[in-house]
């Protein structure tokens, strides 16, 4: 199986690194409006970003059903 190192100026390599920054930020997701209100923005930001690219909408949906799966097991 052949393996990629993605360009640093490729759309993935910035697309996984805002990923990788909105993670870190909401990785403790709370019950609170403020918090879920944020990170909503923060998604939609990110699918503005990369122009609602079929991978950035695979990754914020993964995240949004990850974090509030995570908020439920607390």
């Amino acid at each position: 199986m052949a393996g990629v190192k993605l360009d640093k100026d490729s759309v993935e390599f910035q697309m996984f690194n805002d990923f990788w920054k909105i993670f870190q930020e909401y990785y403790y997701p709370d019950r609170s409006d403020e918090y879920w209100d944020a990170f909503v923005k923060e998604l939609d930001n990110f699918l503005v970003k990369y122009k609602n690219h079929s991978l950035a909408r695979e990754l914020t949906r993964l995240l949004e059903n990850y974090f509030e799966q995570k908020m439920k097991l607390q």
